[in-house]
C-alpha cells in the first residue's frame, strides 16, 4: 500500500469509531510516524511503509479510535505561535486557554519588562507563550508534578526562552517562599 491508501483506510476506521476530523487525524499521525510534514505525505504518496512502520501506524490508529488523545500519540500540540511537547499525566493545552494568554498580553507592556508567574504550569504553554510574545518578560513557572516541570523545562529550551523562564517544582506559591 502507498501512503494515500494508508490514509484512506485509517480515515475510514477513525470515522467508524466516531473520531472528529478523521482524515486530519490520520494525516497527522502518519506524518508524525514518518517525521515528515502533512504536505510531504501527499507529495510522497507512492512511498510505502516498512513492516515496523505499518505496525506502529496501525497501533496508533487503533489507539486513537478508542478516544486516546491525538496529542499524546504525536507527543506535541500547537498553542498560539509555539509548539509544545505533551505527555500523559500533563494536561493538553485547551484552545480557550489562548484567551487567557491574550488577556495577559494586553496588560503587559510590549516594549518593557514584566515579571510573570504561572502557577500550575503543566507543559508550560501559558508561560512560554508569554515569554515568546513579550521578549521583555521574565517568567517563573511552578508545578508540583516533576514530570510537568521536566516537560516545561524542555519546552522552554525548544522555544528558545529558557534564559527568561525559570521553572520550579513545588505546590502553588510554595517555591516562591522567601523571594
Amino acid at each position: 500500500m502507498n501512503l494515500v491508501e494508508y490514509l484512506t483506510r485509517a480515515s475510514s476506521y477513525l470515522e467508524r469509531h466516531g473520531v472528529d476530523s478523521p482524515r486530519l487525524n490520520a494525516e497527522l499521525m502518519l506524518a508524525h510516524l514518518l517525521w515528515i510534514s502533512r504536505l510531504d505525505v501527499y507529495t510522497s504518496f507512492e512511498r510505502t511503509l516498512s513492516e515496523a512502520q505499518d505496525d506502529a501506524y496501525r497501533d496508533a490508529v487503533v489507539l486513537r479510535g478508542t478516544g486516546y488523545p491525538l496529542q499524546y500519540i504525536t507527543g506535541e500540540t500547537g498553542f498560539r505561535v509555539i509548539t509544545v511537547k505533551v505527555a500523559p499525566g500533563v494536561f493538553i493545552p485547551r484552545p480557550e486557554t489562548e484567551v487567557l494568554v491574550e488577556k495577559a498580553l494586553e496588560v503587559l507592556d510590549e516594549s518593557g519588562t514584566a515579571r510573570v508567574l504561572d502557577v500550575g504550569t503543566g507543559c508550560g504553554n501559558v508561560a512560554l507563550s508569554i515569554a515568546v510574545e513579550r521578549p521583555g518578560a521574565v517568567v517563573v513557572a511552578t508545578d508540583c508534578d516533576p514530570g510537568a516541570v521536566a516537560l516545561c523545562v524542555e519546552n522552554a529550551g525548544s522555544c528558545g526562552v529558557d534564559d527568561r523562564v525559570t521553572v520550579v517544582s513545588g505546590d502553588l506559591f510554595e517555591p516562591l517562599a522567601g523571594q
